[in-house]
């Protein structure tokens, strides 16, 4: 039942507003401009205006660059709450500059969703960068478990791998965005 709640919440909430994916092609931003997607969260490192001129693109790409450390790390203990994850972990594996990209994209993701406009939100493999800060936005703007959220956004997304830095990251996000610097 709480699964089937955070689905119904998470489709409800983000109605046509948020989309994950990996590098899109050209016929994928071509259906998404058509489906009225203006905006790109793209955590890819790839500059979407450089690799496809051609196709003329109007809208606005908010380009954040930092590595994926979260999909190739560990997955949780077996019984360990995402919430139980420590902050610190994402803090000792991460340097200052991809922290501060990581909050100014959770930031953005936020921003553009309170602003209702729709996202598509990328990063390369569509696996690590872009569930994390999914994850993370949602969970600070709407009080969502990390729980209730990787179940409903996997069910969304079905190739996002959350893992102990992911849930880190949140965590860490939520315990640091009040703070001006990033440390």
């Amino acid at each position: 039942m709480l699964r089937a709640m955070s689905l119904l919440a998470l489709h409800s909430a983000c109605r046509g507003l948020l989309r994950l994916g990996a590098l899109p092609s050209p016929a994928t931003l071509t259906q998404m401009q058509r489906q009225g997607y203006r905006d790109w969260l793209n955590l890819s490192g790839t500059d979407l205006y450089q690799i496809y001129p051609h196709l003329g693109l109007s809208g606005n790409q908010y380009l954040y660059q930092f590595p994926d450390i979260f999909s190739p790390a560990p997955a949780l203990a077996v019984g360990q709450a995402p919430e139980q994850v420590s902050p610190a972990l994402y803090a000792q594996a991460s340097d200052v500059q991809s922290r501060r990209a990581f909050s100014q994209a959770v930031q953005q993701q936020i921003s553009l969703w309170q602003q209702r406009r729709p996202v598509f939100l990328f990063c390369y493999q569509g696996r690590g960068r872009s569930p994390c800060v999914a994850l993370t936005a949602l969970h600070c703007a709407q009080n969502w478990s990390l729980t209730s959220l990787s179940h409903a956004l996997r069910h969304q997304h079905p190739s996002a791998c959350f893992t102990q830095l992911s849930y880190s990251a949140a965590c860490w996000y939520r315990e640091h965005s009040t703070e001006s610097t990033f440390s």
